[in-house]
């Protein structure tokens, strides 16, 4: 997406191999590089792309991020259930 002129931004744990790997991909922190809450909160089309069990544990801190204003994709969503949604 990013190649092809969309404004793009990552969120990656800080301090990991993944957040080395986007660096060495192009991804600048603090400008398209972010901790995974910060990225949740300035973008508007999150694709939640977790492991399930990722999925299960950061929900709590993604969920406050969450508006009618947002759009949220899954890769896959077992460990989010609708009921888990609203709740």
């Amino acid at each position: 997406m990013r190649d092809n002129g969309f404004r793009v931004i990552v969120g990656q744990r800080k301090g990991t191999s993944t957040w080395d790997k986007a660096v060495q991909d192009g991804w600048v922190p603090g400008k398209t590089l972010f901790p995974l809450e910060e990225a949740a909160a300035r973008g508007t089309v999150i694709e939640y792309l977790l492991s399930d069990a990722g999925q299960k544990s950061f929900w709590p801190k993604l969920k406050p991020h969450l508006s009618e204003k947002k759009t949220l994709f899954f890769s896959h969503g077992f460990a989010i259930t609708y009921g888990n949604l609203t709740g």
